[in-house]
């Protein structure tokens, strides 16, 4: 039982996914890293895994490529959310324990997906933008609530965490982390970022306010996954604005839609899937209400003398 927000949430967070099949070749989502094999581990639990079905750089490595790209697309078009929440999470978890150095996102989609399968199994709608499906069953609306509900919290814990991990390290607690990741070869500012910031990392209260910045924010967004509609639409739009910074400085894309993906779903998808329901069946309830009470007043009429 999904609405809108969820359905956008759900598109969003299956066209990131997209993106890394799209755009990232076999040889850069399994690369040699020094201790870590550049071949897809397929021990335990990842067997099952989708490219654990097919052999590095073989025609059947082109199959289940194609095959996730599908799945993936037919997740952001919304078509069938009932038949093809169960795929997706397939491919969240082959992406999640196949991808030689994941950045964090896949866990967090591997997660978000695999919660969305009792709110998408309860959704019978060809397409899932028409309005919102009110034909399941109370269990059914339930498991919807309470998935919604652990989505919420298991972001809270997410930010939560990654602000209070930040204490950890010096750089962060001295307001220096910012001026350290900027000019980190690998995933610090491009060249022109940093001509346009240089004033800024050169400054040290700039720096401090935008180190601390990043940690206020990820605590606000913690809190705002408990409060109300308002609240939650609040830590939306810092979510926005952190990852959006994220993604025009350090690039990290997949990694910054997935969040705002996630978060979209948290903010949104409670509210739809219990109080949504509950004013309908309020409105129901009246309506039938409305039904007797018009009965009986006809009765009582047609049973006074005249």
């Amino acid at each position: 039982m999904s609405g809108k927000g969820v359905a956008l949430g759900r598109s969003l967070l299956a066209f990131s996914q997209l993106t890394v099949l799209l755009f990232s070749p076999d040889d850069v989502l399994f690369i040699d890293v020094p201790g870590v094999p550049g071949e897809i581990g397929c021990g335990g639990i990842r067997a099952v895994s989708l490219w654990c079905l097919a052999h590095s750089g073989s025609s059947e490595s082109l199959v289940v490529r194609i095959a996730a790209i599908a799945i993936l697309i037919a997740v952001a078009s919304g078509f069938r959310p009932r038949w093809s929440c169960i795929p997706h999470y397939y491919v969240s978890f082959s992406l999640n324990t196949g991808l030689t150095v994941p950045n964090g996102g896949e866990r967090v989609a591997q997660l978000v997906t695999m919660l969305l399968v009792p709110i998408c199994l309860a959704d019978g709608r060809t397409w899932q933008w028409k309005g919102v499906d009110a034909g399941a069953s109370p269990a059914w609306r339930g498991a919807s609530y309470a998935a919604h509900s652990f989505i919420r919290l298991q972001l809270a814990v997410i930010y939560g965490w990654a602000a209070l991990a930040k204490f950890g390290s010096p750089g962060w607690r001295e307001g220096t982390a910012f001026r350290a990741i900027a000019n980190d070869p690998s995933f610090g500012l491009p060249t022109c970022c940093r001509t346009i910031f240089g004033a800024a990392l050169a400054s040290g209260w700039a720096v401090a306010v935008i180190t601390w910045g990043v940690i206020a924010l990820e605590l606000l967004i913690a809190i705002s996954m408990f409060g109300s509609r308002r609240t939650r639409m609040f830590g939306l739009v810092m979510v926005i604005v952190l990852h959006a910074g994220i993604i025009t400085l350090m690039g990290l894309f997949s990694f910054g839609m997935i969040m705002i993906a996630s978060v979209i779903i948290g903010a949104l998808g409670r509210d739809e899937s219990g109080h949504q329901h509950l004013a309908v069946r309020h409105r129901l309830g009246f309506q039938g209400g409305l039904h007797r009470a018009s009965r009986t007043g006809s009765g009582r009429l047609r049973g006074r003398p005249s």
